[in-house]
């Protein structure tokens, strides 16, 4: 299977690589998307910030780093940079997709359990992100 380019280019090509990695190899992309789903239940909550996401992509980063090492063995020296790199941009990657769904309505990326949640009506998106995510009526 041919790993796909990344949308944004990271500050470092070991950075980058971990992130397709982690797109790439089901098990962790599964985490991801259960991470994003525990993410929007915080959001409904009111209690999210965007450190508290990164702290649990950085789980899932460190996890990754591991199993890639242990897949390939070689290359691929994941330090806590560049770790600290990709799970900043899968938060800011989660953001992006939650502004997209609660602002336009466009929810194709999100997880469908993350969708189901935002729709209940005792769903009001509030903490860190405020007016920008208030769902459309």
């Amino acid at each position: 299977m041919a790993k796909r380019p990344s949308k944004r280019r990271l500050g470092s090509v070991d950075a980058d690589e971990l992130l397709i990695y982690i797109d790439n190899e089901q098990p962790l992309h599964r985490r991801k998307t259960a991470i994003f789903t525990s993410l929007t239940k915080h959001v409904c909550r009111g209690n999210f910030t965007k450190e508290g996401a990164a702290k649990a992509m950085k789980y899932l980063a460190d996890d990754a780093g591991k199993q890639y090492m242990r897949e390939f063995g070689t290359g691929g020296n994941f330090s806590v940079a560049h770790r600290k790199e990709v799970a900043s941009e899968l938060a800011t990657q989660y953001l992006g997709r939650l502004k997209m769904c609660t602002e336009r309505g466009n929810c194709g990326d999100l997880p469908s359990e993350a969708v189901a949640l935002l729709k209940k009506p005792s769903c009001k998106p509030g903490g860190e992100l405020g007016r920008a995510t208030k769902r459309r009526r």
